[in-house]
């Protein structure tokens, strides 16, 4: 009978004879339950996913990223950016090599020089993955850990290293990949929560002023939010007033908050320039603020980031403004909980650093 063939399909799988198949978890029953628990296998894409992979793209500067999910023979895409593919056997792939990690990434700065990549079919081939770098999504059951599947970036040069800082990064997108999805599943019953009041000095302004500002911040940066992540991340802003003509912040200070306008205007100045109008919906400060997360990510101690972190340029109020500002101390776990946040900001902060390098006078020194 041919049954008895059933589960040895591996001679009609075209690997050099040197591959190594990457070795099963030992709870691997118990992961893929928990997989399969999920229900995300074969589901149709979701945007927030589809937006944290290109994010990771673009802030890695990657060829590829993907969201991977480990099944039993395959590893499937639940998210992908810079590729057309959408699963490829287990086998082959680097992510089962990931998940082995559970709690930590897996760094591979060149596959043709790691005896586990050197023979596999995806490295001489397409998509021909020379660099990569994976983070395992680990969900909880019953007080262990299990690592469903991943997040990676991947490319076809090879890359030195391995980095610290890119490590922690790339596993704190997947710690908040992982509470997206076990909350995925309520997102659409969550019942309306709201936000505490935005207090300004003529008074008090409805709860959903800050929400709007949050939603038409990401509106202009091109992401679409969930609502819920909208609250949380109105929830933590703090209302602040600047009169015109004043200064907010001066190049130098110490950044330790953001500001996102809720009406009026202000200028970013640089040695006395003019380089941007920043009005409702834009925000101002997250230069430092992205640069204290990387620091803090990569161990530095507080004392130190506190000195080294300060403003890159003045700002300064046109008019009356009305703002809402956001500490560090709240926008490093929202950075953890909300990865499209993070993304968002690193757009913002390269177009700003290139407008600052533009009218920076010749002899400056760098500024943090």
């Amino acid at each position: 009978s041919d049954d008895i063939w059933a589960e040895h399909d591996v001679l009609g799988k075209n690997w050099h004879p040197l591959h190594q198949i990457p070795p099963k978890p030992s709870n691997e029953d118990e992961r893929l339950k928990v997989l399969y628990d999920q229900e995300l296998l074969d589901t149709p894409s979701d945007k927030m996913m589809d937006t944290i992979v290109e994010i990771a793209r673009k802030t890695f500067g990657v060829k590829m990223a993907f969201i991977s999910l480990v099944d039993q023979n395959r590893c499937w895409f639940k998210a992908k950016a810079g590729t057309s593919l959408r699963q490829m056997d287990r086998d082959i792939s680097l992510c089962a090599y990931t998940i082995l990690q559970e709690d930590s990434s897996l760094w591979i700065s060149d596959t043709m020089m790691d005896e586990r990549f050197k023979y596999n079919n995806i490295v001489h081939g397409d998509p021909y993955i020379r660099f990569y770098l994976g983070a395992p999504l680990s969900v909880m059951r019953g007080g262990a850990s299990h690592a469903i599947g991943c997040l990676c970036v991947a490319d076809t040069i090879p890359r030195e290293g391995p980095r610290m800082d890119e490590m922690l990064l790339l596993e704190t997108l997947a710690i908040g990949i992982v509470r997206y999805i076990e909350v995925r599943p309520h997102l659409s019953q969550t019942p309306s929560v709201d936000v505490p009041n935005v207090a300004v000095q003529e008074g008090k302004r409805g709860p959903s002023v800050s929400q709007q500002v949050v939603s038409e911040f990401f509106s202009i940066a091109g992401v679409e939010v969930d609502v819920d992540v909208i609250r949380l991340l109105a929830g933590k802003m703090v209302p602040r007033t600047v009169q015109s003509e004043n200064f907010l912040t001066r190049k130098g200070d110490q950044g330790n908050s953001m500001y996102f306008v809720v009406s009026g205007a202000c200028s970013c100045q640089l040695n006395g320039v003019e380089i941007e109008r920043i009005d409702r919906g834009g925000c101002f400060g997250e230069v430092a603020i992205m640069n204290m997360c990387k620091m803090k990510a990569a161990g530095v101690p507080m004392s130190v980031i506190q000195k080294r972190c300060v403003r890159m340029a003045d700002i300064r109020a046109v008019e009356r403004c009305e703002l809402l500002e956001l500490s560090f101390d709240d926008a490093w776990p929202l950075i953890r909980q909300v990865p499209t946040l993070w993304g968002v900001l690193e757009d913002i902060t390269q177009i700003r650093s290139e407008r600052a390098r533009k009218h920076a006078p010749p002899a400056s020194t760098r500024l943090l």
